[in-house]
């Protein structure tokens, strides 16, 4: 169950079938996950990783999380995604990376 004062405040909570989508807009885990993702990338690198192909990710949105790791060149450790995800449970101005 997601409580909130109001509909705008409800966040879904991330998991493995969630999709990205849920995953990148959330305020706490997208930024994280992005800064994840885009780490140990060159200076070359990391601004298409930070902005993204939005055709790409237009077509992926609704992929759920576990198909959209195999897309990736590394794979994210499963404890990092579990702290994402207990992330997720947390509002967003108590949550900490």
């Amino acid at each position: 169950m997601q409580l909130a004062d109001n509909a705008h405040d409800v966040l879904a909570t991330a998991t493995l079938d969630s999709p990205i989508d849920d995953w990148f807009d959330h305020p706490a885990v997208g930024p994280a996950l992005t800064a994840a993702m885009t780490s140990g990338l060159t200076e070359q690198q990391a601004p298409p990783a930070t902005v993204g192909d939005t055709d790409a990710l237009r077509l992926l949105s609704s992929t759920a999380m576990r198909q959209y790791l195999g897309f990736l060149p590394s794979q994210l450790p499963q404890g990092l995604l579990e702290k994402l995800m207990e992330m997720s449970e947390v509002p967003s101005a108590q949550a900490d990376f």
